[in-house]
């Protein structure tokens, strides 16, 4: 993109262009307003980000699923695109226990059922020092022992259900999260996890279509924002990461969307000179909860036979009579490799669902809480004999040459 100027001003300075920093500047543009982005990446989209393998499959590495369908603006224009999944070609989903038996579906709908009560009941709490973890632990407990008999079910199912908040959450650990502030995220009415049909790409390629190239900084990091009141501007220093070279911005008006990490990282360092804004917004920002969810996406070669047909995701029941532990062949490949055997286990423990991609190249396992953390010590090839041991667990696959991946991502 065009290097920024010394002399560079415009009405608006979006930071950060993730999918919120393109939304803005479109809602800009449509009003005839003059914005720049600023990017500190050499790439737009943010947490939407795909590739396109080296087999010529599209691979979201990011976000794959679109949350909701009652006001929602995202899903609104990916229909209007016709990159979602059709209603009716979507497939079944299921429970799988570590025993490889799949639970009655009338169970399974139980268990959903009882998550949306809890979760509910969470929402409504009000004026509570109890932990979000140890309340939903209490009441998922009490709800199982009317609707599950078996113990080892039982306990299983709790589990999983506490694993999948965490997943949910974006968070290390649920006792992270305030419960009386559970109930402020607002989720939408509809599918909860609709997929596309060939990733966010045309989404993201949309959005990028109704902005002007020159107004497009990427590589360009904001190390320090100053507001003169006396000029009624702000001053905006960014740092060119291809070169070097610090450049100066103003502007007056800033729409910052970076990520709520960034921010408890540089705060402090970038508002430095704007003492009542630090007063503000520090204590809401620290106080901010934030984790990690990891996402390794193994690629198949054609045909993946060993998945079920007509089967859009699975959902790993781990039961404690049937733990899924490292194998010798495992323990003996990462002593090879120098990896801690606890968290590779603990990267195991934290799989609880597993979907391919609508062309069925693609098998997708989100990692979230503490494992979330060991996946970014990984390799590539650790991780993938990790995931892909968890699939030869659950769906009984052999090792010959065809079922084996040809690559982490």
């Amino acid at each position: 993109m065009d290097n920024i100027s010394s002399t560079d001003y415009c009405a608006v300075i979006i930071v950060g262009a993730g999918i919120a920093g393109l939304a803005a500047a479109n809602t800009l543009a449509s009003n005839g307003i003059h914005f720049i982005i600023v990017e500190a990446q050499d790439n737009v989209g943010g947490r939407v980000k795909t590739i396109v393998s080296s087999d010529n499959i599209a691979v979201d590495l990011g976000a794959q699923f679109v949350h909701g369908e009652k006001n929602n603006k995202v899903y609104e224009l990916c229909t209007t695109l016709d990159c979602l999944v059709d209603d009716e070609d979507e497939s079944d989903e299921f429970f799988l226990t570590s025993k490889h038996k799949q639970v009655d579906s009338e169970l399974a709908k139980e268990v959903w059922d009882i998550r949306e009560k809890v979760l509910d009941k969470a929402r409504k709490v009000k004026n509570t020092k109890k932990l979000f973890g140890d309340f939903l632990r209490e009441n998922y407990q009490k709800e199982m022992l009317s609707t599950v008999d078996d113990a080892d079910t039982r306990q299983a199912f709790v589990q999983w259900l506490l694993k999948i908040e965490v997943e949910d959450n974006g968070c290390q650990s649920l006792n992270d999260i305030n419960l009386t502030e559970f109930g402020v995220f607002e989720t939408l009415d509809g599918d909860y996890m609709r997929p596309l049909k060939n990733s966010f790409q045309p989404f993201l390629d949309y959005l990028l279509s109704m902005i002007p190239t020159n107004q497009l900084r990427l590589n360009s990091e904001v190390t320090k924002v100053e507001y003169l009141a006396n000029k009624h501007l702000s001053i905006i220093e960014v740092i060119d990461r291809v070169d070097g070279c610090s450049k100066k911005l103003s502007c007056d008006h800033i729409i910052w969307t970076t990520s709520i990490g960034h921010l408890k990282d540089n705060f402090s360092q970038i508002f430095g000179t704007e003492n009542k804004l630090i007063e503000q917004k520090q204590s809401a920002i620290e106080n901010f909860g934030f984790g990690t969810v990891n996402k390794v996406v193994l690629i198949y070669p054609p045909p993946m036979n060993f998945w079920p047909n007509n089967v859009a995701g699975i959902y790993l029941l781990e039961l404690p009579s049937a733990p899924v532990k490292l194998s010798r062949d495992q323990l003996s490949f990462l002593a090879t490799h120098e990896v801690d055997p606890q968290k590779a286990q603990c990267i195991m423990d934290a799989i609880v669902y597993v979907c391919p991609s609508a062309a069925f190249r693609t098998v997708s396992f989100s990692i979230a809480g503490q494992a979330a953390l060991f996946v970014e010590e990984m390799s590539e090839m650790v991780l993938c004999r990790l995931c892909h041991g968890i699939l030869c667990h659950y769906l009984e696959i052999t090792n010959e040459d065809k079922n084996q991946p040809i690559c982490a991502l």
